[in-house]
């Protein structure tokens, strides 16, 4: 067997002017825990639910309470890993979250392949949810395999 390891890190990426002008208050993006798939076994798919606590990965954002935001994930094709070799992802309707008090147990499934406007909660602080699938090849090449997802986020 062919053991493999595959995470993607989730880059913030705080927009350019209409994300500092709501209220005079910026958005603040934190990446606080990558989508991890872990040990991955060739040929065997592996998927990881938006409401697991270990391995979803979380993005939480601090903003005008009670404001609208516009959301959205700029999700790779694949991982890339050892000697140009990639392992294919995919993202399903219900791999997103969304919750407006920051706890993984609250959240509102969406589809991470498209544009949310959410309503940040009271406090100002909510978070972001990822799930995912990858599937890796029974050919698949050995090593530790990386991706990167961008989170852009405006005031409307």
């Amino acid at each position: 067997m062919r053991y493999l390891s595959g995470r993607l890190l989730l880059v913030s990426f705080l927009a350019g002017a209409p994300a500092l002008a709501a209220q005079g208050r910026p958005i603040r993006v934190d990446g606080i825990k990558p989508l991890a798939f872990g040990t991955i076994v060739a040929g065997t798919p592996v998927s990881v639910s938006r409401t697991d606590p270990v391995r979803a990965g979380q993005i939480d954002l601090t903003a005008q309470p009670k404001h609208p935001i516009i959301v959205q994930l700029s999700l790779p094709a694949a991982m890339n890993g050892p000697l140009g070799a990639t392992m294919p992802l995919s993202f399903g309707a219900n791999d997103g979250g969304f919750a407006a008090q920051g706890a993984i147990n609250a959240q509102t499934a969406f589809d991470p392949r498209t544009t949310l406007v959410i309503t940040n909660s009271q406090n100002g602080r909510s978070s972001v949810y990822l799930g995912g699938t990858t599937q890796p090849s029974f050919n698949q090449p050995p090593g530790t395999y990386t991706g990167v997802i961008t989170l852009t986020v405006a005031y409307p």
